[in-house]
């Protein structure tokens, strides 16, 4: 099998409204997965299914690093498959996104499944479950982005397309926070499975559309051969490209931040700033509306100042937002507003800028678009080894430190030991992280060709 980009149509020069919506809109579908997995579920499990904070680490850390291994994996399947029938790749992302709604259920009421069968314990139907899904979500992630990557010519086409993308998920952010904590997960199930069935529809007829990323000729110079030796040959190639290795570094360590703040939002707000869920719900649309309301300011910054600049100025922005958070107390509901005004508008730009980043790199390589998916499984490996690392030392560590999650309706307190311990882990280490970060993205100048 060999890969080559298309010769049989010219690329996009810039994706209009209509195609954005078309292609985004199953961004949105995915956002009512993606808040439960990576932000509700830890604090749903801990105090619903009185899960302790250690299990519920070690599961969700085994599992996403189960799922980030075999990122690269699905990135050689799906280059290959870009280069055959559009008609059987689209079935393959069917199939996927119905196993997708059907685990995403057993994840929500896994004692049931456990009592009917009669076999297994919780951990293992959870385990089960979240093997499935991210599989399925992955999958389906990667040929989603790896098809934008051929839609863009340069970094502010890219940043269109990726703001197009990250936009329309935070709508789906949104909604799915207001319904999550409002009316319940089975709600926010059905309105995912309805509009999954919309984004999957969207995206395909635009799929058929677009005749850019399918080439009936063969290049000489990509070559795969499916035995072991070969695909590991395969596996590392993007490992060989100096430019991609340190943008990847920079996004790996402000990507462990994010993470750990993202996970530790919920017992923050409940624990520390003891408010309630209808307030965590307000903070959460905050943050997500500042988001989203911050994509055209920061295309604006990029077509001024470029990807480098703007993405520095949002980790700026995030550390000092993330600094304040760390001397509130109970109560203090307004000011940690501002603080998700301001880390979601930061937001935007870590959304928009990295990605952009790394599509220009991609399509300025010799073997870039030969490779997409390649690249992008990588991306995705290390977003997932973030958010493994941030769920499976976080919330442990926060277990010895004597913090442990108040079980819902109970009004139990914390000492001041577990919730100093708590305001560090939020606020103090992403801060170091994203700092570091910083300093990686200003000494990497070969990043310059791409900012």
């Amino acid at each position: 099998m060999t890969y080559l980009h298309s010769t049989s149509a010219p690329l996009a020069e810039k994706i209009n409204l209509k195609d954005g919506i078309s292609y985004g809109a199953l961004a949105f579908s995915l956002a009512f997965l993606a808040l439960p997995l990576y932000m509700v579920l830890p604090n749903y499990y801990s105090k619903n299914l009185q899960l302790s904070l250690s299990v519920v680490g070690v599961i969700l850390l085994l599992t996403r690093l189960v799922d980030a291994l075999w990122d690269p994996i699905l990135g050689l399947l799906i280059d290959r498959w870009y280069l055959q029938s559009k008609t059987a790749l689209m079935r393959k992302v069917i199939v996927a996104a119905c196993l997708m709604s059907l685990s995403f259920a057993v994840l929500l009421q896994p004692q049931k499944l456990m009592q009917y069968f009669n076999i297994g314990s919780l951990e293992f139907w959870i385990i089960l479950a979240l093997l499935v899904c991210y599989a399925c979500f992955s999958f389906i992630t990667i040929t989603h982005q790896a098809w934008a990557v051929l839609l863009g010519n340069g970094h502010i086409q890219q940043s269109q397309v990726t703001s197009y993308r990250e936009a329309i998920a935070l709508l789906g952010v949104l909604v799915a926070s207001v319904l999550s904590n409002l009316y319940g997960l089975w709600l926010n199930w059905w309105v995912f499975t309805f509009s999954l069935a919309i984004g999957v529809a969207a995206w395909y007829f635009l799929f058929l559309r677009q005749q850019c990323f399918i080439s009936t000729t063969q290049s000489p110079q990509v070559v795969i051969a499916w035995n072991g030796r070969d695909v590991f040959q395969q596996l590392s190639q993007p490992f060989k490209d100096g430019v991609f290795k340190q943008l990847l570094l920079v996004y790996a360590v402000n990507g462990v931040a994010s993470a750990i703040a993202a996970t530790l939002f919920l017992f923050f707000v409940q624990d520390k700033l003891q408010l309630s869920t209808v307030q965590a719900s307000i903070l959460l649309l905050l943050y997500f509306i500042s988001a989203a309301t911050s994509m055209p300011v920061w295309l604006n910054c990029i077509k001024h100042w470029g990807l480098k600049k703007s993405w520095l100025l949002a980790m700026l922005i995030a550390v000092v937002s993330f600094i304040g958070s760390y001397f509130l107390s109970s109560g203090d509901m307004l000011a940690f507003a501002l603080v998700c005004v301001f880390t979601g508008f930061a937001l935007g730009a870590d959304l928009t800028a990295p990605m952009a980043m790394l599509n220009t790199h991609i399509q300025n390589s010799a073997n870039g678009l030969d490779m997409k998916a390649q690249y992008l499984s990588w991306w995705n490996f290390v977003t997932k080894l973030n958010l493994a690392l941030a769920a499976g030392l976080a919330l442990p560590l926060l277990a010895v430190l004597s913090y442990v999650p108040v079980p819902a309706g109970t009004t139990a307190s914390h000492s001041e030991q577990a919730l100093v311990a708590l305001s560090i882990a939020y606020a103090v280490v992403p801060c170091l992280l994203k700092i570091i970060a910083m300093v990686l993205l200003i000494k990497n100048k070969s990043l310059q060709s791409i900012s």
